[in-house]
């Protein structure tokens, strides 16, 4: 069982949901249904495994774009494999069971993967459109990939997925001249029904010299988790486009790049990808300018800016003037 580091607990705890989530040896897919396994055999997704790793899903920034990028049944695997079960089973209180008409409770073995494959569409779209809402020609042209028009106007149409409902519902949002509002609109309706499995809680502990009272958040499962944490993230403008992949991820300070995986460890796969393809681009610049090629023609053909090209081509040339700048100190 792995431990727990303790940064990871402070900026849960910061945040006030400490729930831990367990993820089983491995998992397979039967009849549509991910199922965990520890030592090769089902286990009850609601039972907790004594040997099961252990994580906050709170401190993993990574997590809500990790789940936006599973199109297919080797994502979604790939996905629990990493995080655990969505938690299907948990999605609703015991009292909301006769009003969620939508939901199977029959299922109770692990997650259905048409179920995560379509809130992963919905998280998906919220992160793209939240990360363009200050681009708005890109922003109007991913709310165009929904438009349907007919005899009453031009639509917005998406499929709705709500807590543990089996399947989405066609939600209908009118196209407006404010294509911000619309975007706006679209992310409130698709965050805000399914942020209410998570119930607000006290707990004990210390407080200054004793035991008190404080504050806390309990979700339902991991789904809440990942709603919870993109809200957070939407409503502070923390999601940003990754300048190696283009895909929307959740940004601390200065991040330019998706950060690592939770298996994953070191810097972010994609920014090493990134500092890989710029060496050979600079390799591949500084051969064509000692072909004789000009730095325009460069530029255009590698597909980058001039200003970075003169700046590769250069370097050796800035270098040697820089040396001859140095002036000796007298001798003594």
């Amino acid at each position: 069982m792995d431990e727990i580091p303790h940064a990871d607990y402070l900026e849960s705890r910061a945040r006030l949901l400490i729930n831990l989530f367990w993820v089983a040896d491995d998992y397979r897919i039967e009849k549509g249904i991910v199922r965990p396994l520890m030592a090769g055999k089902p286990v009850d997704p609601g039972m907790w495994p004594p040997n099961a790793r252990r994580y906050l899903p709170l401190s993993r920034a990574e997590l809500p774009a990790a789940f936006a990028r599973a199109e297919s049944d080797s994502d979604v695997l790939s996905l629990v494999r990493t995080y655990g079960l969505l938690g299907y089973k948990s999605a609703f209180h015991f009292y909301e069971l006769p009003g969620a008409v939508g939901y199977d409770p029959r299922i109770t073995t692990g997650d259905p993967v048409s179920w995560v494959l379509a809130h992963a569409r919905q998280i998906k779209l919220v992160m793209e459109l939240a990360e363009a809402l200050g681009d708005l020609d890109r922003l109007t042209l991913r709310l165009e990939q929904l438009a349907v028009r007919n005899e009453k106007g031009v639509h917005l149409v998406l499929a709705h997925a709500y807590r543990g409902f089996l399947h989405p519902a066609p939600v209908q949002h009118r196209r407006t001249d404010n294509v911000r509002r619309c975007a706006l609109e679209i992310i409130a309706h698709a965050l805000s029904p399914n942020l209410q499995g998570v119930a607000r809680t006290l707990i004990v502990e210390h407080v200054g010299p004793g035991l008190g009272l404080s504050n806390t958040f309990k979700p339902r499962n991991l789904m809440d988790c990942i709603y919870w944490m993109l809200a957070d993230a939407v409503t502070a403008g923390m999601v940003q486009q990754c300048a190696h992949c283009h895909r929307p991820f959740i940004a601390h300070g200065k991040t330019r790049y998706c950060p690592p995986l939770l298996d994953q460890q070191g810097i972010s796969p994609c920014m090493n990808r990134d500092k890989q393809r710029r060496f050979r681009t600079k390799a591949r610049a500084k051969t064509l300018r000692a072909e004789g090629l000009s730095v325009k023609r460069i530029a255009k053909q590698l597909g980058e800016e001039e200003g970075n090209v003169r700046v590769w081509v250069n370097a050796k040339v800035r270098r040697a003037k820089r040396r001859r700048r140095i002036v000796k100190p007298p001798p003594r």
